[in-house]
C-alpha cells in the first residue's frame, strides 16, 4: 500500500457558481491536477509522458462531498495509488479545508498510447503497478431514472485539452450546463457525482444528450452516432435526508 502524499490547491473564483458553490467539473479539475502534481513529483507528468505518447486517461469519477466548497481557499490534498488491474489504475484523492475532510474521490485511469489512440496493456516496469492490489476499485453505477428531455452539443476547441480530446472536467461542464433551475437552486445539496468515459470525444464530435431527474438525482448520458460515450449521475440531498433514506 503506498502512503498519501500531499499538496496544496486553491478554489479560485472561476471555479464558483452564481451561488458561490464551487461546481461539479471544478471539483474534477482540483482532484486531477492533484494527481498530475503526485505523478510530477516522480517525473511521470503529463509533458513527461506525452514525450512518449503515453498519457494517463480517466475512465471513471466517484466524488462524495462531504462539506460543500463555499468561498476561495486553499486546500489541503493528499492523494495515493491504490489499486491496480493491468493498465487501470485507481487513485484515491482527499481534500481537506481546515484540516476537516470536504471531498473524498477515487479516480481510474488507464495507460493510453496517444499516437495510436488505443489502450495500453503492459505498463513499464519502473510504474511498479504490480505491488498495488488489485481489489479495491469503487463500484460501477448504472442511470436508472428515465431520461426524457434531449439536446445536442458540438464540441468546441476549448472543450479539448493537450491529449487532443474532450478534457475529462467538461463532461462535468456539460451536465451541469443542463441542470434544471431547480436543481440550480439546490446545487449546495449536491453531496456525489459519479462519471463513467466510455468512448474519446474529439472536436468533430456533435453529442447528443438525453437527461432526466428526481428529486435525489440529475442524470445525463451522452451518445455520439448511437454510441455512449459518457454518463453522469448527480446526487443531491442534505445530510438528514440522506440519512432517512439508507
Amino acid at each position: 500500500m503506498f502512503d498519501f502524499n500531499s499538496y496544496k490547491v486553491r478554489v479560485s473564483p472561476s471555479m464558483l457558481s452564481v451561488g458561490s458553490v464551487i461546481r461539479p467539473d471544478a471539483v474534477l479539475e482540483l482532484c486531477t491536477s492533484v494527481i498530475d502534481a503526485d505523478l510530477c513529483a516522480f517525473g511521470y507528468g503529463v509533458s513527461d509522458m506525452l514525450s512518449d505518447n503515453l498519457a494517463w486517461v480517466i475512465t471513471s469519477v466517484t466524488v462524495d462531498i462531504l462539506k460543500p466548497l463555499t468561498r476561495c481557499c486553499e486546500l489541503t490534498a493528499k492523494t495515493r495509488p491504490m489499486c491496480a488491474r493491468g493498465t487501470f489504475v485507481c487513485r484515491e484523492i482527499v481534500l481537506y479545508d481546515n484540516d476537516a475532510e470536504c471531498i473524498h474521490s477515487y479516480i481510474t485511469s488507464v495507460l493510453f498510447d496517444t499516437k495510436k489512440r488505443e489502450i495500453v496493456h503492459t505498463a513499464p516496469p519502473s510504474f511498479s503497478l504490480e505491488s498495488l492490489s488489485t481489489k479495491g476499485f469503487p463500484r460501477r453505477q448504472r442511470i436508472t431514472c428515465p431520461l426524457t428531455c434531449h439536446a445536442s452539443r458540438e464540441i468546441q476547441n476549448c472543450d479539448l485539452d493537450c491529449i487532443g480530446h474532450v478534457n475529462n472536467s467538461r463532461y462535468a461542464a456539460f451536465a451541469y450546463d443542463l441542470l434544471s433551475t431547480e436543481k440550480l437552486d439546490k446545487i449546495h445539496e449536491m453531496n456525489s457525482f459519479y462519471i463513467s468515459f466510455k468512448h474519446e470525444l474529439k472536436k468533430e464530435s456533435t453529442l447528443l444528450l438525453e437527461y432526466g431527474e428526481t428529486c435525489r438525482e440529475f442524470c445525463v448520458k451522452g451518445t455520439e452516432d448511437s454510441e455512449v460515450s459518457f454518463e453522469v449521475i448527480f446526487e443531491f440531498g442534505l445530510p438528514d435526508q440522506i440519512s432517512e433514506t439508507k
